[in-house]
């Protein structure tokens, strides 16, 4: 684009500037704006001989007419900037001017002064600053074709082309760029709104068939369950379920069956689908739901009511038995006691009534009495009517302390233990003696003292035994005349009677009871288990065991005996029918045969062929191997060896050994 001279402003001196040609840019430069354009027509009377059009508008004061090169100094993109205005230098409306060239080449006073442009080694401009512009016009244009090539003023206009073309090639491809991502970004748009509008709708659709997916009910998720498989699977866990109520002596299980329990509803899942609501889907479908409230029961209250009554009505009765307890007599401190509790807790039966059915419409399984449903009562109302009545109780028995001889060797005494047997009381509480059980004691007396077999005794651990048969026991000379002795001892004649005995034991613990002393061993075959007892009743001494083949003519048998004697080592020996299976798998029966072991502790009770001794080939004791006829005995009594040892070194002839089931 050139410039005439004409339209530039005058410079110092008067002197205007030369033409000045720029290419396709806009330039800023001092008081002008340049605009490059390409209608190739006319505008503010100036003409471009290019073929462009140059608008100039004036903008403010004179320009010096000096173009700047881009940062990189090549001259390629030539642009003009504002002078700069020098702070304290320049007054108002003035411009200082940057050194410039005159037509012939020449610098400017100001640029003599020292302020002109930096150069390279060479004389090339600095990158980056300003330089003088070179004179434009025609001359300039013409000299440049005398070189043989085109002038400063040509080869701009020829650059400023060539690049216009590119700009306009670029934007355009910029526009056409911008154009489809547009598009593209209309056509995501689009896309995206009917895919969200196919997503809302389709889980509209979803969610009017289906739950959502946290929706549960006390507890349990349903959310991936068939709407129509809802109730019926709600009804089978309705079936079973049952309410166990536990505390304040109350224990009872109330099946869901016996009140006749069931849903309120007849179609849950189909409830809960119409109330869940699908307009807000996207929202809901990540929130819980509780569903309980649908899953509402119905039952027979009066049916519930019934059993709790009469579950109460139990309970309540123990609970004041437990704090109003009988008058009974301890042995421990030898006299009958009332000991009531000065309170005790009551249930209400319609309270707790109330609390199961909170319990069964949120099917709980277990209910705790709650401490409302439970009230205080006092003392009770016969306690001091109790309390005489053991007090009487233990006068009468106080009067019964009369002491027995049997023979030269062993006495028994009857006291307030053995006469508390024998107290009653009456509905009003009165005690008394109850003579008929006096009698039945005084027969089993004459029992004992006639030489009976069969006793029935309370062992020091609590267990009661019944043996039967022996050869231990007592026989008194005359056994009418002893039992009227003692009946008459009971009633106040005496205080010591002696009973003449044709054969004597070793002792005699009461009746009913042992007719031996304290000291004596125990064979439980039932447990198979033996214990020893020492003279003052305590236990020193016990092992498991293994006695005769049970149900077999070896098994051992049943009574009261004495040890016999005691032998170290010892050579056991005895005849009998001997049973096997040969090696073709036949019976075979061996009559006569000779059985025999050889043992170290030897310790007979019956004669001198049934005993307790060391079983050194038997491999485990106790349990039910004496079922088996492998490891079953002949009779006697098989003692692990060290056990066998131990019971050798305690036990004396004329111990009683007791075998019972």
């Amino acid at each position: 684009m050139a410039i005439p001279s004409s339209c530039l402003p005058a410079r110092e001196g008067g002197k205007r500037h030369t033409a000045l040609t720029l290419g396709p840019c806009r330039v800023r430069r001092g008081p002008f704006s340049v605009r490059a354009s390409g209608n190739g027509g006319r505008r503010n009377g100036v003409s471009a001989r290019t073929g462009y059009n140059a608008r100039i508008r004036y903008m403010r004061g004179e320009t010096d007419g000096i173009l700047y090169t881009n940062e990189q100094g090549n001259g390629s993109a030539p642009r003009a900037r504002y002078p700069q205005r020098e702070p304290g230098r320049a007054g108002a409306g003035q411009v200082h001017r940057r050194p410039s060239v005159n037509d012939r080449g020449r610098r400017s006073p100001v640029a003599a002064a020292g302020s002109g442009t930096p150069r390279r080694p060479g004389g090339a401009p600095a990158p980056g600053r300003a330089v003088a512009a070179p004179t434009v016009g025609r001359a300039a244009d013409a000299a440049g074709a005398r070189r043989g090539g085109p002038g400063p003023v040509a080869g701009a206009r020829g650059r400023a082309h060539g690049s216009s073309r590119a700009d306009r090639e670029e934007a355009i491809l910029r526009m056409r760029r911008a154009s489809r991502m547009y598009t593209l970004r209309i056509v995501a748009v689009v896309a995206f709104a009917v895919l969200l509008i196919a997503g809302y709708g389709w889980g509209t659709a979803k969610y009017r068939g289906s739950f959502y997916p946290a929706t549960s009910a006390y507890g349990v998720g349903f959310g991936s369950v068939d709407v129509q498989q809802v109730h019926p699977l709600a009804q089978e866990a309705l079936s079973v379920y049952s309410l166990h109520v536990s505390g304040e002596g109350l224990d009872l299980t109330i099946p869901g069956s016996d009140i006749s329990l069931a849903f309120a509803s007849d179609d849950i899942g189909r409830d809960v689908l119409d109330a869940q609501g699908t307009l807000l889907w996207p929202v809901s479908a990540l929130l819980p739901h509780d569903a309980s409230e649908f899953f509402g029961v119905v039952y027979d209250r009066e049916a519930l009511l019934g059993i709790l009554r009469e579950a109460v009505a139990s309970g309540n009765e123990a609970v004041q038995q437990a704090a109003d307890p009988d008058i009974a007599f301890d042995e421990a401190r030898g006299q009958w006691v009332y000991e009531p509790a000065e309170a005790s807790a009551v249930i209400d039966a319609d309270a707790l009534a109330a609390a199961c059915e909170g319990a069964i419409s949120s099917y709980q399984p277990e209910l705790v009495v709650p401490a409302e449903c439970v009230a205080q009562s006092g003392p009770p109302a016969d306690a001091e009517k109790k309390r005489q009545a053991a007090q009487r109780a233990n006068e009468l028995c106080a009067a019964y302390d009369v002491s027995f001889t049997l023979g030269d060797s062993a006495s028994f005494r009857v006291g307030a233990a053995q006469a508390a047997q024998w107290i009653t009381f009456g509905e009003d509480y009165e005690a008394s003696i109850d003579q008929g059980k006096v009698d039945e004691w005084l027969d089993t007396l004459r029992g004992l003292l006639s030489g009976a077999s069969t006793r029935t005794y309370v062992r020091p651990d609590g267990k009661v035994c019944t043996v039967e048969g022996g050869d231990y026991l007592w026989r008194a000379q005359d056994a009418d005349g002893a039992v009227e002795a003692v009946r008459a001892a009971l009633e106040g004649d005496a205080s010591d009677t002696s009973i003449p005995c044709s054969v004597v034991g070793n002792g005699f613990l009461g009746i009913p009871g042992a007719d031996w002393g304290p000291r004596y061993v125990d064979v439980d075959m039932t447990e198979q288990h033996a214990r020893f007892y020492d003279d003052g009743g305590d236990l020193v001494w016990e092992s498991d065991i293994i006695t005769g083949v049970w149900g077999t003519q070896y098994e051992t048998p049943t009574g009261v005996y004495t040890v016999t004697e005691k032998l170290s080592p010892a050579q056991l020996r005895s005849v009998g029918t001997l049973e096997y299976i040969d090696e073709n798998g036949n019976l075979q029966v061996e009559e006569d045969h000779l059985f025999g072991r050889d043992v170290d502790y030897w310790m007979p009770f019956i004669g001198t062929f049934i005993g307790l001794h060391d079983a050194w080939w038997q491999t485990e004791f106790g349990g039910e191997l004496y079922k088996d006829g492998y490891f079953g005995s002949g009779g006697c009594v098989n003692l692990p060896t060290e056990k066998a040892a131990e019971l050798y070194g305690m036990l004396e002839p004329g111990d009683v050994v007791v075998t019972h089931y």
